[in-house]
């Protein structure tokens, strides 16, 4: 099994864009090519080592 991690910039993207009142997290991320945020959280943990909602309590 692989994991297919997304470039470090859509992330990044990923939190800029959430970050600012404007379209919802699930569009944010089909934008971004992913299906669901499911996909983007698997992907985000398998590349911070912690789930996007850990992160965001964080910063």
């Amino acid at each position: 099994m692989s994991i297919r991690v997304r470039p470090a910039s859509a992330t990044g993207r990923a939190s800029d864009m959430r970050s600012t009142l404007g379209p919802s997290p699930g569009e944010v991320l089909a934008d971004l090519g992913y299906a669901d945020q499911a996909h983007f959280a698997r992907d985000f943990k398998a590349m911070f080592g912690e789930s996007p909602t850990h992160y965001a309590e964080r910063y």
